[in-house]
């Protein structure tokens, strides 16, 4: 990926604006992104009044740094039940040739 194929955005997490360089495909789904994590904080402050913001933060980065090395460590499987299939059409339409 050059330079040029990035925009600048800015994401608002906690009232505070973090400037981004993404990609198109990573454009269009920054501002979900920005509300998850924003109400993943939410969440946790009200859950845990006690702790504070910067306590909420880092567990709210934990919890995704968790997810992701889960998903890492355990793939998950395809999700069309017809691979199978295509594939052995696939391989008699190749034989044929």
């Amino acid at each position: 990926m050059q330079t040029g194929d990035l925009k600048a955005v800015e994401m608002k997490i906690l009232g505070k604006t973090f400037p981004l360089k993404v990609t198109n495909e990573e454009s269009a789904w920054i501002q979900d992104l920005e509300n998850e994590i924003n109400q993943k904080i939410s969440s946790l402050q009200t859950n845990y009044p006690h702790q504070d913001k910067m306590d909420c933060i880092i567990m709210t980065l934990l919890t995704y740094a968790f997810e992701n090395k889960h998903q890492l460590s355990h793939p998950s499987p395809v999700e069309d039940d017809n691979v199978e299939e295509k594939l052995d059409d696939l391989l008699q339409m190749l034989s044929v040739h």
